[in-house]
């Protein structure tokens, strides 16, 4: 019970801190919906667990309701030229070192080409590189732009919202989502083409515990499944997030991709990490909304297993341009982030602007985080919080931090990572919440 207390008033000290609002740097009103008014709510279910075997609530259920890169060039057309180029003619892959020579449009005026296996498409400038992408260099599936409260015109580069997800996806910071599903032994797999991650299509239609569903993925490679005797096991928290696309909801994935996803709300998947402050808690997948979340061992939930190498975490390092202005290089994902954050909060529209306005480190390409940029900051397999290995430990830790991705069926609001606790929640984008900002860029 002394544990329970412990994380009662871990969890209290957690709601204070996301109630109370940070000063902004504009403090003009904006318009409110009803559900905008006052925090998220949170979720009121008692039946999941967490640290405590007795009387104890789902650790995920006291925090607030739940909430998608490396180079992909713009190619340039002509500025008076009123119709688009196709970026495939002439064919830009042809000859190119390690590629299928196979060009595929993936935007306006951007293109990926299709790389031999062992290999994946990290830009027209790196071309088809050994090294496969990650979390942080995947698009999460936004394709729309919003305000505080509906949807806008995501060309309007002269507004207070310039600068979300989905602009910046447009001119290619982030490769699309990329899948093929491939026939092996006669089993249905879908390929990430991206990551190299081979993920189960059918899956098994029971519920099991977190042991059950770690024994459900070791008797695939009992069986020989797919053709592998090895390799097939519980997905780690960011690899779910990989197949997130964030332009759906309920489910979270492309149901062409990945049919066998239950209707079920919510639908939650075991992953494979334990969180390690709380011996009876593990990490999983709700596939209704994308997110991952923190559940009992024993309860029973659903499997899709996955077969490859996990993907790495970030590995930083710091630049020394100055003391107060460092940046921070992820060798895993290529993003270059800034170290130093100032010292106050923003509503979600002025973390966007001081992203897309500020110079630092004599560098103005800044741009707010999409989610899976920001995820990417997490490392699941840290025993003790903050869940990161990025190399400025104190305002990781205490900090909730925006991303510039807008939920999709909240257009209030945007996705809030806090990596004292490792997981994100949907954040309201009004002046009632306001959260710290750390900005991105991708490498030169």
């Amino acid at each position: 019970m002394k544990r329970f207390f412990i994380v009662f008033s871990f969890f209290c000290a957690f709601f204070l801190v996301s109630c109370g609002s940070g000063s902004s740097k504009n403090d003009d009103d904006t318009e409110k919906s009803d559900s905008e008014e006052g925090e998220v709510a949170a979720d009121e279910d008692t039946s999941d667990i967490v640290p405590d075997s007795d009387d104890i609530d789902d650790i995920s259920d006291t925090l607030p309701d739940d909430p998608e890169p490396d180079d992909a060039d713009v190619i340039e057309g002509s500025d008076n030229d009123s119709e688009l180029s196709d970026p495939c003619d002439p064919n830009p892959c042809a000859g190119l070192q390690n590629s299928t020579e196979i060009c595929t449009v993936i935007a306006q005026n951007l293109y990926s080409c299709g790389c031999i296996g062992g290999y994946y498409w990290w830009g027209a400038e790196k071309g088809c590189m050994n090294k496969r992408l990650s979390l942080g260099n995947i698009c999460t599936g936004n394709n729309k732009c919003y305000d505080n409260k509906k949807e806008i015109d995501c060309s309007l580069t002269e507004t207070n919202f310039y600068g979300q997800d989905a602009q910046y996806a447009e001119l290619g910071s982030c490769l699309p989502q990329n899948f093929t599903v491939k026939t092996l032994s006669g089993q249905n797999i879908v390929m990430d083409n991206n990551t190299g991650l081979e993920w189960q299509q059918t899956l098994d239609k029971g519920t099991y515990t977190r042991e059950e569903a770690e024994n459900y993925c070791d008797s695939l490679n009992a069986s020989n499944y797919a053709g592998y005797s090895s390799g097939w096991r519980l997905p780690a928290p960011h690899e779910f997030l990989t197949i997130v696309d964030n332009s759906k909801y309920d489910p979270a994935v492309d149901t062409t991709i990945f049919p066998d996803i239950p209707a079920e709300n919510p639908a939650y998947f075991w992953a494979s990490k334990t969180y390690y402050e709380f011996s009876d808690a593990r990490w999983s997948f709700d596939a209704h909304y994308g997110q991952i979340e923190l559940k009992s061992q024993n309860e029973s939930y659903y499997v899709m297993c996955v077969h490859g190498e996990e993907l790495p975490s970030g590995l930083f390092s710091v630049s020394d341009e100055t003391e107060e202005e460092s940046v921070v290089t992820d060798s895993t994902t290529g993003l270059v982030w800034q170290k130093n954050i100032i010292a106050e909060p923003y509503r979600w529209q002025d973390a966007l602007s001081y992203c897309e306005n500020l110079v630092y480190a004599g560098l103005s390409d800044w741009r707010l985080p999409n989610k899976n940029e920001l995820y990417s900051l997490v490392n699941f397999d840290i025993s003790i919080p903050p869940y990161s290995d990025f190399p400025a430990s104190s305002d990781v830790a205490y900090h909730f931090f925006w991303s510039s991705s807008t939920s999709v069926d909240k257009y209030n609001q945007a996705l809030v990572v806090y990596f004292n606790y490792g997981s994100g929640f949907d954040g309201q984008k009004s002046n009632t919440q306001n959260y710290y900002v750390r900005c991105v860029r991708n490498a030169d």
